[in-house]
């Protein structure tokens, strides 16, 4: 698995309109002893959220770790699910497609309407690329267990995480093939999957079925100033063979 923690604070507007986050009491490797945490430096981003993200410091247990706000995960440049930095819900229009505009998925829901990126831009401006949208695409199917490589007891912890039938997974991948030029199916079978997931939990689940997938450490959510795993962890701690190098 990843090193690291992954660790997620809604951020909100200050009296001096400053976006700030939660600040929490304790680490998320917090045993008994009281922690010495401080707000290290404010990181700025390129890309992803268009604040500065907080970096704290445990002098304690001598850790460093960003505060991500809701929706976001570790080095991205969108999100998982259409929620705003208070973690709260966005309300999208009556059309499916909205609820994937901004987010990871929203290749796959251009694939599966048959809108492929540009190959190239010629006029020196950033414009989104075709083997982007494929990567996005394949990063997808790994978060969703449908990838051909994935082991059978991660599709099916998945699909417990996700609250998905697990023969759903199984008969997608039967039915196509990530090594083919078939983007368009992979978009829309992808998108079928993820309008299944229950929306009100949408972005913890997708947070920790992509743990269970090894694309980011374990999910800890800053509820009342402590750092708490998703309600969804119990499902990865029951059940899963234990790999080489788990402690």
């Amino acid at each position: 698995s990843p090193s690291g923690v992954y660790v997620i604070s809604p951020y909100s507007i200050d009296g001096d309109g400053k976006t700030v986050p939660e600040l929490p009491d304790h680490c998320p490797f917090c045993d008994d002893e009281l922690c010495n945490i401080v707000i290290d430096h404010l990181r700025e981003r390129k890309t992803g959220p268009c604040i500065l993200l907080a970096v704290m410091r445990c002098k304690t247990h001598g850790i460093g770790f960003t505060l991500y706000p809701p929706g976001y995960y570790p080095y991205s440049r969108h999100t998982l699910a259409p929620v705003d930095m208070e973690g709260n819900r966005l309300t999208r229009s009556d059309d499916d497609t909205s609820l994937f505009v901004g987010t990871l998925f929203e290749a796959a829901a251009d694939a599966a309407n048959g809108i492929s990126w540009q190959s190239e831009s010629n006029d020196g401006l950033l414009k989104l690329r075709f083997p982007t949208q494929i990567r996005h695409i394949q990063r997808a199917a790994t978060l969703l267990g449908i990838d051909p490589d994935t082991e059978q007891y991660l599709r099916e912890e998945t699909a417990q995480i996700l609250t998905i039938p697990g023969q759903l997974l199984n008969d997608t991948i039967n039915q196509i093939n990530l090594s083919t030029c078939a983007y368009q199916s992979w978009g829309k079978e992808i998108c079928r999957i993820v309008q299944d997931i229950p929306t009100e939990t949408l972005f913890e689940r997708l947070a920790e079925a992509g743990a269970s997938a090894g694309l980011w450490a374990v999910p800890f959510f800053l509820i009342n100033n402590m750092f708490q795993p998703s309600s969804f962890r119990r499902v990865r701690m029951r059940g899963s063979p234990e790999k080489k190098g788990d402690h």
